[in-house]
């Protein structure tokens, strides 16, 4: 089974706007947020195409959604591409089968844009610069890579990078906005006693020290999946995070004495984190108390998720 690269997104989607809480409902944000709280703000009126980057986790999808609802292309679709399932004929399809697919689009989220093959993006460098999308339509493009050296090495297109590089918002990592995490958790916090139907009225003031002081490779996803996971082992309405977290900020912390390191990979984290759930539905997938609805999924991508991260049967049973 192949992911569809394409998903097209109504401008009303309950979670579109969501992740804007993410990013701008955060009081008293560090320098670093700000910084890109200002490059958003300046590139909201621009007709150019527009550039995310940042680490993988990191929010770049959030900011993408901000950028489209406070455009005037709000009150259209949101057409969001996975470069790395495109090839070059779907890119070339795409641009000139516009009756379909980008009729009603305000805004093209192009995810992972160095993932895409260089046929596809000499097809789509060729289409920024002529404009033949024959629509009104804002392009931004996301990438986890640093495109100027992927240039420099023939790896990118220079066309591509030459529209792409005029506008450019730098997501920081959450390592570097400490300040941040107690916000950001907290907000997860509340989503995940939404989604459980459960209060919680605090974070562990433990665990609230343990969070600050993770490195947190995977950055906002992976604070996001170690707080619903900690939801959904919760006994009280208290959150406590009680497994080592492991990757840490300081390089002379003490070795771990069983000399054995978590896998931190984001891919891990999420497999971990399904299987917490489904123990706690104790094997359960559908209907108002699954594990489908718990991680806000379709209950067709839940299982699609769990056989694309080996889980099987034995690991929650």
């Amino acid at each position: 089974m192949s992911l569809n690269p394409l998903h097209v997104a109504s401008a009303t989607e309950p979670d579109a706007g969501e992740p804007l809480l993410v990013v701008t409902n955060i009081s008293g944000g560090s320098a670093p947020l700000r910084q890109a709280l200002r490059e958003l703000a300046d590139t909201v009126t621009t007709t150019g195409a527009i550039l995310i980057r940042g680490e993988v986790g990191s929010g770049r999808k959030h900011l993408a959604c901000a950028l489209h609802e406070r455009s005037a292309r709000r009150h259209r679709a949101v057409v969001k591409i996975d470069c790395c399932a495109m090839t070059a004929g779907q890119v070339d399809r795409l641009l000139v089968d516009r009756s379909t697919v980008l009729k009603d689009a305000g805004t093209l989220v192009l995810a992972e844009i160095g993932a895409l093959t260089a046929a596809a993006q000499a097809a789509l460098s060729r289409a920024l610069e002529t404009r033949s999308f024959g629509i009104d339509v804002q392009v931004i493009a996301t990438t986890s890579r640093d495109l100027q050296a992927e240039v420099s090495a023939g790896r990118f297109d220079a066309g591509l990078w030459q529209a792409l590089s005029p506008t450019v918002i730098t997501v920081p990592p959450l390592r570097a906005q400490p300040a941040d995490i107690a916000g950001l958790a907290e907000h997860f916090m509340q989503r995940a006693s939404r989604k459980l139907g459960r209060p919680f009225t605090r974070i562990d003031p433990a665990t609230l020290m343990k969070l600050q002081t993770h490195a947190w490779p995977g950055n906002v996803a992976e604070l996001q999946a170690v707080i619903e996971r900690a939801a959904a082992q919760a006994e009280t309405d208290v959150l406590v995070v009680n497994w080592p977290l492991g990757g840490r900020s300081d390089p002379s912390a003490a070795e771990d004495p069983t000399g054995e390191e978590e896998d931190l990979s984001l891919q891990a984290v999420e497999r971990r984190h399904i299987i917490a759930v489904l123990k706690k539905t104790h094997g359960v997938i559908e209907g108002p108390r699954g594990a489908a609805r718990i991680l806000n999924l379709k209950p067709s991508t839940a299982r699609f998720r769990m056989k694309k991260l080996g889980i099987s049967r034995t690991d929650y049973v």
